[in-house]
């Protein structure tokens, strides 16, 4: 498994932005494979969350609020979905990533 392999490297090289990265997309994909692994997705995206804001990855840790809320939605909690798609709209806004911005507004109005 590629992700799993790029998680390994980055630890043992002691890269932890490419960590941060590898942690996100593992929770895309445990979100997105079928079944999709909820609390392994959670888990993956929240470790990328810690890591990324320590090391001030905000994009990074944008798109890991966007892919929760992606997560949340699928599991029928509107209220979290709803609550991490904010998060995330408004750090989109505030790093003046627009068309990010964007999805993170339409999947919001989406669970509203």
């Amino acid at each position: 498994h590629h992700g799993q392999q790029a998680l390994r490297l980055a630890r043992a090289r002691r890269e932890r932005g490419y960590e941060a990265w590898a942690l996100r997309v593992l929770g895309e994909i445990a979100a997105r494979q079928q079944p999709a692994d909820g609390a392994t997705a959670e888990r993956f995206y929240r470790d990328a969350i810690a890591l990324g804001t320590e090391l001030g990855m905000r994009p990074l840790v944008a798109q890991c609020r966007l892919g929760l809320g992606r997560h949340a939605r699928a599991s029928g909690d509107r209220s979290a979905a709803a609550t991490h798609f904010t998060e995330a709209a408004a750090m989109f806004a505030e790093l003046r990533m627009r068309l990010w911005q964007e999805q993170a507004e339409q999947a919001r109005a989406d669970v509203s």
